[in-house]
């Protein structure tokens, strides 16, 4: 399969695919009996848009099956229905610490500490400038728990941090110096400023959703080392990081309003940082494999990183392009029982 049998472009035509999983979305919810919560929005939260729009794109390429695909492509009465059980079996504290977690029908204490966390963060937006809701990052104090989970645009899927797990990976060292300078309760509003920051970014950002993680990824390494928090996320003795994209994203340089495009829309922002518009599409087809489990985390980062050091080289991404459109054709033709053999998942690692 190669890009002069792709009848409709996606870059040329990805508004009217957006409106179709918009409509899709809308559908979904309306069929609903009732309303499952106020919280499960009746709009499409457009962080996903382009994971759905993409993916309806590709199957009316390849198999004219766009009204199979599925939004949300999970059941959101059955998440919702176990929500609250699943946040409490996963909520931790600091057992080595003897700090449990607290209830979630428990309200979120004040702290100073939390309160300058936030500040800074604002701030460093500020010189972007990022544009975000007036409810962005209000300071979570007064909330109950279930109430600050569920402040997510995956909910009701579980939020991607329930504890402070970072602390467990630091070393000893610093796990010492963070109980004697900030104590448990310090340790402990770090990760409510991570979640929240983390989540609530989100449901700002546009477009591509894994690509969004690694934008969001990008200003979450920088806030930390423009301000010494770095403590807090990197082992002083391995060097690794609590942040899995480090890195990757710490390899790349953004200016601030290239940063702002990127987060704002992902599709609008590739369009002015790379010189071929096709990269875009490149990036939707490695998160649709990565999506498909077809590689680990890994080597989709190394993929997008490599594509973002070629964001000048139109002929390497349109290469690039034809390589992943083939595997994504291959992947669909196994589903239709077309072709036997197994995709070869090390196949991106060929790419350069």
């Amino acid at each position: 399969m190669t890009r002069a049998t792709i009848e409709d472009d996606f870059l040329k035509k990805i508004e009217y695919w957006r409106s179709c999983v918009r409509m899709k979305w809308h559908e979904t919810i309306s069929a609903y009996d009732k309303v499952i919560h106020p919280k499960i929005p009746t709009q499409l939260p457009e962080y996903f848009v382009d994971r759905y729009s993409f993916r309806v794109y590709l199957h009316s390429v390849f198999d004219r099956g766009q009204d199979r695909v599925a939004v949300p492509d999970y059941d959101l009465l059955t998440a919702y229905n176990k929500w609250y059980t699943s946040l409490t079996q996963t909520f931790s504290g600091l057992p080595n610490r003897d700090f449990p977690p607290p209830s979630l029908e428990a309200r979120i204490p004040p702290s100073d500490f939390r309160t300058f966390l936030f500040k800074t963060w604002k701030e460093y937006i500020q010189k972007f400038p990022l544009e975000v809701s007036e409810n962005y990052c209000r300071y979570p104090e007064g909330m109950y728990w279930f109430e600050y989970f569920q402040n997510s645009c995956h909910f009701p899927k579980r939020p991607a941090l329930s504890g402070p797990d970072y602390f467990n990976k630091l070393s000893l060292k610093q796990q010492e110096f963070l109980i004697e300078n900030y104590g448990v309760t310090g340790v402990m509003d770090f990760f409510i400023f991570m979640q929240q920051v983390h989540e609530e970014s989100h449901i700002q950002q546009k477009g591509e959703p894994v690509l969004s993680e690694f934008i969001h990824a990008w200003l979450w390494c920088d806030f930390l080392k423009q301000n010494n928090l770095e403590i807090f996320q990197i082992n002083d003795e391995t060097q690794l990081s609590c942040n899995l994209e480090r890195s990757w994203v710490t390899q790349l340089e953004f200016t601030k309003s290239e940063m702002k495009n990127f987060f704002q829309d992902t599709y609008l922002g590739s369009l002015l940082y790379f010189s071929a518009p096709i990269a875009y599409e490149n990036l939707c087809l490695v998160a649709f494999i990565f999506d498909r489990k077809k590689i680990k985390y890994a080597e989709y980062l190394e993929t997008v990183l490599k594509i973002f050091l070629q964001k000048d080289a139109s002929t390497w991404q349109n290469s690039l392009n034809q390589k992943l459109t083939s595997v994504v054709a291959e992947r669909f033709f196994q589903n239709n029982g077309r072709v036997k053999k197994r995709l070869n998942s090390k196949a991106l690692l060929s790419f350069s």
